[in-house]
């Protein structure tokens, strides 16, 4: 990923909420689609920006920079990562609903979950 250099006034509006440097950046680059973010500079603030201006999900999980990565941290990503996806979800009740639900099983039986 490439940083880009920030505007004055993203700086001055990052500062007043809080952010860290990356959040916007990252928000762009996801573009909507879902993203995982582990960093020692993550604050509430961050989050509360990523849930107000980023459709898809996101994972933002703050490590100690004294410690790095736990096998905790991992099992938070590998929890996440395994989640549903709340759109998948949908999409899949969508078809359900389009096709009926016993045609829909004989068809996926095959399909493993995400």
């Amino acid at each position: 990923m490439t940083w880009p250099e920030t505007s004055g006034e993203h700086e001055r509006e990052d500062r007043w909420f809080g952010l860290c440097w990356k959040t916007r950046t990252l928000v762009t680059w996801a573009a909507g689609r879902s993203f995982a973010w582990v960093d020692d500079e993550i604050t509430d603030a961050d989050r509360t920006w990523v849930s107000t201006h980023h459709s898809g999900r996101a994972l933002l999980h703050h490590v100690e920079p004294f410690r790095g990565l736990t096998n905790e941290d991992i099992a938070v990503l590998d929890r996440w990562l395994r989640a549903p996806c709340p759109r998948s979800a949908k999409l899949m009740a969508v078809a359900k609903a389009s096709v009926g639900v016993s045609a829909f099983r004989s068809t996926h039986a095959a399909v493993p979950e995400r």
